[in-house]
C-alpha cells in the first residue's frame, strides 16, 4: 500500500497534470519548453519522482506551462483567424 505522502505526490501531480491539459499543452510541448525528456514530465506528474532533472519542480513546471499555453492559446487565434 503507498505511503500517505506517496499519495499526496500522486494527487498533486495529477493536479498539474489536470491543469496543463485544461490549458490544451500536452506533454511533449511541455518537455520542449523545459528541455528535458517527455518521460520526465510523466515521471513528475505521477509522483515517481519529485523533482525532474536539474531539480526542476513545480514553480518550473508552471512557468513553463504559462508560457507554453500562451504561443498554444495564440496558435489557435490564429487559425481561427484565418
Amino acid at each position: 500500500m503507498a505511503s500517505r505522502t506517496e499519495v499526496d505526490k500522486s494527487v498533486d501531480g495529477f493536479a498539474l497534470a489536470a491543469e496543463r491539459r485544461r490549458a490544451g499543452v500536452n506533454a511533449y510541448e511541455l518537455a520542449a519548453e523545459l528541455n528535458v525528456d517527455p518521460a520526465q514530465v510523466s515521471y513528475y506528474e505521477n509522483g515517481h519522482v519529485e523533482r525532474m532533472v536539474r531539480g526542476l519542480g513545480e514553480s518550473e513546471y508552471r512557468d513553463a506551462l504559462r508560457v507554453v499555453a500562451e504561443r498554444v492559446g495564440r496558435r489557435k487565434r490564429l487559425r481561427k483567424e484565418a
